[in-house]
């Protein structure tokens, strides 16, 4: 039961979440904003309590000087590096600037409805491209063997 609640909670969240997107009309687009709002509360504090609880695991491990100690050191660097990344902005400019060149979206209008598309539907209306294996009957090396072209 401690087990069934929390997911069943989850489900149900997470099938508004679903219908506010495709149905963006009354009742769901209200309804769905107000859970994304919930949401990014609930965020908050769960990335305050993850944060602590690994600098207070991996502090511990450092302190005591415990059985691989030096691993929980960079754990603890490399969250706080991150952290610090993610608090400043640091390198978010190089990021825009990466995304920009490389997907290059594309809009399309649904409904009176912008809907920016990238990469998938370049890759889609494109044509995606599949390697060309060699015949599982020839040789893996010469690519010759017993297929019926080559008999």
């Amino acid at each position: 039961m401690r087990r069934q609640i929390p997911v069943l909670i989850t489900a149900v969240v997470g099938l508004v979440c679903v219908f506010a997107f495709f149905i963006p009309h009354h009742p769901f687009g209200d309804v769905g904003e107000d859970v994304t709002v919930f949401f990014d509360i609930v965020a908050v504090f769960a990335f305050i309590l993850g944060g602590g609880n690994l600098i207070r695991i991996h502090g511990n491990k450092v302190y005591r000087r415990s059985r691989d100690w030096p691993f929980s050191l960079v754990t603890i660097g490399g969250f706080l590096l991150m952290l610090a990344a993610g608090l400043f902005k640091i390198g978010q400019d190089a990021i825009k600037t990466v995304l920009k060149d490389t997907f290059k979206p594309t809009v399309v209008m649904f409904n009176n409805d912008p809907i920016a598309l990238g990469a998938v539907q370049e890759a889609v209306t494109q044509g995606i491209r599949v390697p060309e294996f060699p015949d599982s009957r020839s040789d893996p090396i010469t690519g010759k063997g017993s297929s019926p072209e080559n008999a």
